[in-house]
């Protein structure tokens, strides 16, 4: 069976606080603010985070376009006890890293891109979508004159997950 979104996401997240000592905690926002994975201490709460990073996220995008800086790379924000790392991770998501007080940046920021980039690849997602009719029959009510019985119709949405996921397939009958 193969691995979950989510649990993909989480798993890049480990890597990525396991492998440089530096970062704290690391979640994936969609930009709409709500968190698809994190690797959190309990003392954050996980809600608080997206919509912090998603708001975050809104103002400097409006800001590097408007001041003709072009599309925003990344938010970097500095605090007395550490940093906060915002950084595109594909079109449909961020990811946010909490960055101890003192860490080599460089460094730092060399191993968030890599996590962006495996984060990206994961939750990359191509949508198929096609109409087509059923040979089963079907009834449903015709508005008050009784039933009738008709045709069906198919309205079928291909979900590719990213390259290692195989296809899947829902569907739901379409009566009108």
């Amino acid at each position: 069976m193969a691995e979950s979104r989510e649990a993909r996401l989480r798993s890049a997240l480990s890597e990525l606080v396991s492998k440089s000592a530096e970062v704290d905690a690391a979640a994936v926002v969609s930009m709409d603010g709500l968190v698809m994975a994190s690797v959190l201490p309990n003392t954050l709460e996980e809600d608080r985070l997206g919509a912090m990073s998603a708001a975050l996220l809104s103002l400097g995008e409006r800001t590097s376009e408007e001041l003709g800086r072009g599309e925003l790379a990344q938010v970097f924000v500095e605090g007395k006890e550490g940093y906060v790392f915002l950084m595109a991770a594909g079109e449909d998501a961020v990811l946010t890293a909490l960055v101890r007080k003192g860490s080599k940046l460089g460094l730092v920021l060399y191993d968030v891109k890599g996590a962006a980039k495996k984060i990206a690849a994961i939750t990359k997602s191509e949508f198929r979508i096609g109409y087509e009719q059923c040979g089963a029959m079907h009834s449903r009510r015709d508005g008050g004159r009784g039933e009738r019985a008709e045709k069906g119709h198919r309205l079928y949405i291909e979900i590719i997950e990213g390259a290692s996921l195989p296809e899947r397939d829902r569907c739901r009958r379409d009566t009108e």
